[in-house]
């Protein structure tokens, strides 16, 4: 396993950090998902204001999730691969809140932003390369450096690349942000699996499992210094810790709002196939 900054990433950020983000009064949480399963195929999105899911399409299994209790990503197969050729699958989940305030005696503060992730990779291959990966994004988004955690196995062998079970905190320095002042944030969560026949082709299986989520830290959302705290009604933000609620009162989404926000996850995934 190896933590890697690639074209994928890089590309997923660019489109992220491009989102013009509605004003207060016109969104609620604003929640995305997307998947796919062909290198050069369209890509399915789906938007709105409670949870989504998309399955991932065949000969690939799996499913982008978005809702009040977290993102969830899943994508499996299990192909025979062509010399030369190329499969992949992908989904990704994003969340966007606008209502996000921080209260305290400055007029700034400095805030780490703590998600909690839970999931697994795994890979096989026999002949030609299988990789598996995971990536997690997040900041404000006016933020240029959105990447937090990319995690990928690259496996050529039959016996297997698995990947313990992942369970961990995610933190992303936001640095200071204004405070009694709603800002806009956002965080992401993507699953991939790619499968390359090469010179001889191969009989590959690979996983990206992160179903049991990535959702706000169950301590503090944020870390502060004392004295200062942030609330986040769409958010489930209540003093600092995440309060999910059962049903989100549904919001009608801004049109505009949804044609920047749709192309978001799909620079990752056709990142990914350029990178290759």
């Amino acid at each position: 396993m190896r933590r890697i900054v690639t074209g994928v990433t890089a590309a997923f950020i660019a489109a992220v950090t491009s989102v013009a983000v509605p004003s207060r009064a016109e969104a609620a949480p604003i929640y995305l998902v997307e998947t796919d399963q062909d290198p050069f195929g369209p890509l399915k999105s789906l938007t709105g204001s409670t949870a989504v899911e998309l399955p991932v399409p065949a000969p690939f299994g799996g499913s982008a999730k978005a809702g009040p209790s977290g993102l969830a990503t899943s994508v499996t197969a299990s192909r025979t691969v062509g010399p030369d050729e190329h499969e992949e699958g992908g989904a990704g989940a994003a969340l966007f809140l606008t209502d996000v305030v921080f209260t305290g005696p400055g007029p700034t503060v400095e805030a780490i932003l703590n998600l909690h992730l839970t999931g697994s990779l795994a890979a096989t291959a026999s002949g030609g390369l299988a990789e598996s990966a995971v990536f997690v994004l997040a900041g404000l988004t006016t933020d240029v450096e959105m990447l937090t955690l990319v995690l990928q196995i690259d496996c050529s062998t039959t016996s297997g690349c698995p990947v313990p079970m992942v369970d961990t905190v995610v933190s992303h320095n936001l640095g200071p942000v204004p405070v009694d002042v709603p800002i806009s944030l956002g965080f992401a969560l993507g699953s991939n699996i790619d499968f390359f026949g090469r010179e001889t082709g191969g009989t590959f299986t690979g996983s990206s499992d992160f179903l049991h989520t990535l959702t706000f830290a169950a301590g503090p959302v944020f870390t502060l210094p004392a004295g200062y705290s942030v609330n986040s009604p769409d958010g489930s933000i209540v003093d600092n810790r995440f309060v999910p609620v059962e049903s989100p009162v549904p919001v009608p989404e801004p049109a505009t709002f949804m044609l920047f926000i749709t192309g978001s996850i799909a620079g990752v995934i056709r990142a990914r196939r350029r990178a290759h």
